[in-house]
């Protein structure tokens, strides 16, 4: 029953990227607009998802789905995948910490430092 929940949540995730993406423009404010309308799988999600193979790989399928949008708002290409993997990274360790003691730094000021 555990397994069926947490995979229905991966897929309630997964659908709501798609949904946002479609509603973010193509750009780099977009990220920015992609990130802050998308829900983020909580640290006990993240961490029973680990456990196994089926929802491992549906939390992978999640991120590379979210990293393919993000690359797409920063220009494509191999630098654009790797500023999403980036900000993909920061974006997650910022919402995982930020449930333990506050925000250390604005997603939007890392994306004008960006590149």
């Amino acid at each position: 029953m555990i397994r069926a929940a947490l995979l229905f949540e991966w897929k309630r995730l997964s659908d709501a990227v798609e949904t946002t993406e479609s509603e973010a423009l193509v750009s780099a404010k977009g990220a920015q607009a992609l990130l802050k309308h998308l829900p983020t799988p909580s640290a006990q999600v993240m961490a029973l998802s680990l456990r196994d193979d089926a929802l491992r790989t549906a939390a992978e399928d999640w991120r590379v789905q979210v990293e393919t949008a993000l690359a797409a708002r920063r220009g494509g290409g191999t630098k654009g995948k790797e500023a999403a993997a980036l900000i993909f990274s920061a974006w997650q360790g910022r919402q995982m910490w930020e449930a333990a003691g506050g925000k250390s730094f604005r997603l939007s000021d890392m994306l004008k430092a960006m590149p």
